[in-house]
């Protein structure tokens, strides 16, 4: 595994989504995401960024506090749950590839933690999960590509 020490990872005109989420919901809200960008008249311009911030369990589902970041081709107004950013950045970042099933990622980001904790690096950030290339269909799972960022210092 290759990690690189990125300076600066940065994305213009996105839209951004940060809330607490039973995990079954997080669908829906990427539904409702895709439909006000769409509704904007607007498109997609670049991989959805995500980081989860913390997970709680409340009577056994996971309540995942998430924040979603969109790359878009213009301007959108922000409303009460969707908010417009000019730019979306993570300074000093490092970063890793990951190609294949998300599920099989463990032992990479063990390695990177390992990484961070013996380079005396400090996360400031959540670990940010671009990705690159998504699967349109079950059978495309293994082909996803994944790039984990994490601001440190």
């Amino acid at each position: 595994m290759e990690i690189n020490q990125e300076n600066i990872y940065s994305v213009e005109q996105v839209i951004t989504y940060r809330g607490k989420v039973n995990n079954k919901l997080i669908n829906n809200v990427m539904d409702q995401l895709f439909s006000a960008i769409n509704d904007a008249g607007l498109k997609t311009n670049g991989p959805t960024i995500t980081a989860i911030h913390s997970i709680e369990n409340d009577c056994g589902d996971q309540i995942i506090d998430i924040e979603i970041v969109v790359p878009i081709n213009g301007i959108m107004t922000s409303t009460d749950e969707f908010v417009y950013r000019d730019r979306f950045e993570i300074s000093n970042a490092l970063m890793f590839r990951h190609i294949g099933n998300p599920l099989t990622m463990n032992t990479e980001m063990q390695e990177f933690n390992q990484y961070i904790r013996d380079n005396d690096f400090k996360p400031v950030t959540p670990f940010y999960n671009v990705t690159v290339r998504s699967a349109s269909s079950p059978s495309e799972i293994d082909n996803i590509i994944m790039d984990i960022y994490v601001g440190v210092k």
